[in-house]
């Protein structure tokens, strides 16, 4: 049905959409062994890379990205939960706006996750005139967003 709707709308109206979410990058954590040889070697067992004990750096971050290109990237302390979550839109989705939308409105595009959703991050929704888009359930493959943190 989200498709069906979508699917009259025009490259004006995508312009009008942010997709917003958040990652968590982590650097130094590897569990795999690694194997070191050419094609057409053989398995010989002094080519497998030993393990090592390596620190484990990791920071989440909270990005957006439209058409017209990639909006804030902030860093967040732990884990989202509904405050945090409106006090990383409060500190970084106007400057957003005010630099990448057209003056005739926008669609705040988030991935359903459950702090999206709670009652409070909803009242806050309303009280700013944020523009939310209906979004499908469990369609992580929609958010352009996704596509450029796997990659």
């Amino acid at each position: 049905a989200w498709c069906r709707g979508k699917r009259i709308w025009t490259v004006d109206n995508w312009k009008r959409v942010i997709f917003f979410d958040e990652t968590k990058i982590m650097i130094g954590y590897d569990e795999r062994a690694r194997i070191w040889r050419k094609r057409d070697e053989g398995w010989r067992p002094y080519l497998v890379q030993k393990k090592t004990e390596q620190n484990k750096f990791e920071v989440m971050i909270w990005g957006c990205i439209c058409l017209e290109g990639v909006g804030t990237m902030a860093p967040v302390e732990g884990n989202i939960n509904s405050l945090k979550y409106q006090e990383i839109l409060e500190e970084n989705l106007w400057p957003v706006l005010a630099r990448h939308v057209p003056r005739n409105g926008y669609f705040y595009q988030d991935d359903n996750a459950p702090v999206f959703r709670s009652r409070s991050t909803q009242e806050y929704m309303v009280r700013n005139h944020i523009n939310c888009q209906s979004w499908p359930a469990q369609s992580p493959d929609l958010n352009i967003l996704e596509m450029c943190a796997v990659h």
